[in-house]
């Protein structure tokens, strides 16, 4: 339970512990910024994690999106940055509308629909412009690990991922509607192809229509213990093999920074090696992997082909595309209320 609880529940904890830093710093900030609107006819309502008021070096609205990682990821996920768009999106569209709402810790409402300058200035007696294009507004991912931070942005206001966000939404509740009129079976509506993690620790993945079964003469394959023990022996050596690949992570991050540290203090400058028992170790720098940047390629080839269609049948025939292979995805399967 403590493993499951640590999964579900890490995200809030660090929250708080964010939320505690910027208090002791001075930084003036909305935890859980209500936004509630409707575009089209659909209701659409986000809560932003914290939204920070900043007036120095100059004025300027920071949104900050946490998410709670095991390990810090090297790029921002895709997902996270159409979330954050949608976000300062929101803020930036909505800012002088009645659509800002602000709740305690218990959820009781501290203001209720009000516009973003009114609630700066309900809350902390700031005075911000009637327009949003007179101020900076910015949108961050923290990412945060048990032991590390890390920020992407800052991202801007972009009206383009704003309408993505929407039409997402559009097409969500639409599909909600259909299904509660009855003109849509729940196991007939779309569902993502790809797998998410936190599906295996969702109580209602039992009969979650993503997971549609095999059938066989219209009924379900169920395989014996024979099997079903094997998959749960497969899924603890993954599980061990995952711990062992932190550990070892870990462990060479503790071992890069006492070399960085020694050698930084001592009186020669070099990369030789640090000795330990029977073991010496040393960090050197590797050269970064080398990318093409397509956009930029597609960009240059054009201008001397002044040909655009030519340009694309060029880069199709310079692609080469890996062989196909197969993945093996093993999810426990969970009741709601078990």
């Amino acid at each position: 339970m403590l493993k499951r609880l640590l999964t579900l529940q890490r995200g809030h904890w660090q929250e708080q512990g964010i939320m505690e830093a910027l208090s002791a710093t001075g930084h003036t900030f909305i935890p859980q910024l209500e936004i509630a609107a409707a575009f089209h006819g659909v209701p659409i309502r986000a809560h932003l994690d914290l939204t920070l008021i900043r007036s120095n070096p100059q004025p300027c609205i920071q949104v900050w999106e946490l998410k709670s990682n095991q390990r810090l990821p090297e790029t921002l996920y895709t997902a996270n940055e159409v979330q954050l768009y949608g976000q300062i999106g929101l803020l930036h569209a909505c800012w002088n509308r009645p659509c800002f709402s602000v709740r305690d810790a218990s959820g009781h409402l501290v203001l209720s629909r009000k516009t973003f300058p009114e609630s700066a200035y309900q809350l902390f007696q700031i005075d911000l412009p009637d327009s949003p294009e007179q101020i900076a507004v910015e949108g961050y991912v923290l990412s945060v690990a048990m032991s590390d931070a890390k920020a992407f942005g800052p991202y801007p206001p972009d009206r383009n991922m704003l309408g993505v966000c929407l039409r997402t939404a559009a097409t969500l509740w639409q599909t909600m509607q259909t299904v509660a009129t009855g003109s849509l079976s729940l196991d007939d509506v779309p569902t993502c192809q790809g797998f998410h993690p936190l599906c295996d620790w969702c109580d209602a993945n039992g009969d979650c229509p993503k997971f549609k079964p095999v059938c066989q003469d219209g009924e379900p394959i169920t395989l014996d213990d024979e099997y079903a023990e094997y998959l749960a022996q497969l899924t603890q050596l993954k599980e061990r093999k995952r711990s062992l690949e932190g550990d070892i992570a870990e462990m060479e991050d503790t071992l890069r920074s006492t070399w960085h540290r020694l050698t930084s203090a001592a009186s020669s400058q070099s990369s030789g090696w640090i000795a330990a028992g029977n073991y010496r170790f040393k960090t050197a720098a590797v050269p970064g992997r080398s990318t093409l940047d397509q956009t930029m390629l597609k960009e240059e080839v054009t201008k001397l082909t002044h040909d655009e269609q030519a340009t694309e049948a060029l880069l199709s025939r310079c692609r080469k595309t890996g062989a196909q292979h197969e993945r093996l995805t093993i999810s426990p399967i969970n009741t709601k209320g078990a």
